[in-house]
């Protein structure tokens, strides 16, 4: 088989991953079928007989089938290549989307359960438009449930964290990674009123017409900027020091709280089995209940960095649960300390 076909094949098609697979498994297949002679026989009868290969191929034989060798392991490698250079995220995508694009997005999303449970399966489905509004909703972007341009970016700037392909444990709820997403897309949209949920089209539109405005326009715009940014520098200047103090106070109020939680369901176990009425019992789980949902409240909140409501649903799922208040803010305050020194 002339080699030199093959390469022009590949020159002339652009073959991704799934097509490379294919052209090699049929080349192979196509190459031992032409090498034809005595050497290489194929018995065609009425019942399916197995390829028979001479058991003293030729030279000749032999250096076809080295060469088809090299061939192979050369396409490997440039599959690879290629599989390396394919640009992910890299339009915008929506239900009933598949490729790439979604997997990529996907392997990101599944990396946090509480945003996405299932494997990614390259399927834009109902699963994956309310992981991707979950997402949105963490990084301040419009929620819309697609794939658009700030919710691509955001997670482009995630994905350079990956190592060996695999995307950390806890990256989608990391302080830090938020902190840089913001910075990434703020300078991506520099006119654009972070304070709002970030729309990629309403940010260029501002930035267009921003220049055409007179220059005076412009240096009013740049002060009032710079106003707010150095407003919101002394506001995280001022709250840095109790950021970490209200963080501890919430972690220990959600431990707390599930603590509270895991003894009263245990409590009800032993209700069922002992001489409580089922009056009492019920009593027990809807007391039960109501303290997860306070629970939820308050992880949810921590994912939201909102630190404070997180604290005082957890103390409200402590009360219902039947924990003291006075001991968790008891335990919150000796954590708030030790995180200060």
């Amino acid at each position: 088989m002339n080699i030199s076909r093959v390469l022009v094949f590949y020159r002339f098609f652009k073959i991704s991953s799934i097509d490379m697979k294919k052209i090699i498994i049929s080349g192979a297949f196509c190459t031992l079928a032409l090498l034809g002679g005595s050497n290489v026989a194929f018995a065609e009868t009425t019942t399916p007989e197995p390829m028979l290969i001479s058991a003293n191929p030729t030279s000749d034989s032999l250096s076809k089938i080295q060469e088809l060798m090299k061939l192979i392991a050369d396409l490997k490698a440039k599959m690879a290549e290629a599989k390396g250079q394919i640009e992910v995220l890299s339009k915008d995508l929506s239900l009933g989307a598949q490729g790439d694009d979604v997997m990529e997005a996907q392997e990101l999303l599944a990396s946090d359960p509480s945003i996405l449970k299932v494997k990614p399966t390259g399927f834009f489905g109902p699963l994956t438009v309310e992981a991707i509004k979950k997402f949105q909703e963490r990084f301040g972007i419009e929620v819309t449930g697609k794939l658009d341009e700030p919710t691509r970016e955001a997670m482009k700037e995630l994905n350079k964290e990956r190592k060996n392909g695999d995307v950390p444990a806890g990256l989608l709820k990391s302080i830090e990674a938020k902190d840089k997403v913001r910075k990434h897309l703020q300078e991506k949209w520099k006119d654009c009123d972070f304070t709002r949920p970030l729309r990629a089209a309403v940010c260029e539109k501002v930035k267009e017409e921003r220049k055409g405005h007179a220059s005076s326009t412009k240096e009013r715009d740049d002060d009032k900027d710079h106003a707010s940014s150095t407003k919101e520098r002394g506001d995280k200047k001022e709250n840095a020091s109790s950021t970490k103090a209200t963080l501890a106070t919430a972690t220990a109020a959600v431990t707390a709280a599930q603590t509270a939680i895991d003894k009263l369901t245990a409590d009800i176990a032993a209700m069922k089995t002992g001489s409580s009425t089922e009056k009492q019992i019920k009593e027990a789980q809807k007391r039960l209940g109501a303290a997860k949902v306070k629970m939820a409240k308050a992880e949810k909140s921590i994912d939201l960095e909102r630190y404070r409501e997180a604290t005082k649903q957890a103390r409200e799922a402590i009360k219902i649960a039947g924990k003291p208040a006075k001991k968790i803010e008891k335990m919150s305050s000796r954590s708030g300390e030790r995180e200060q020194d």
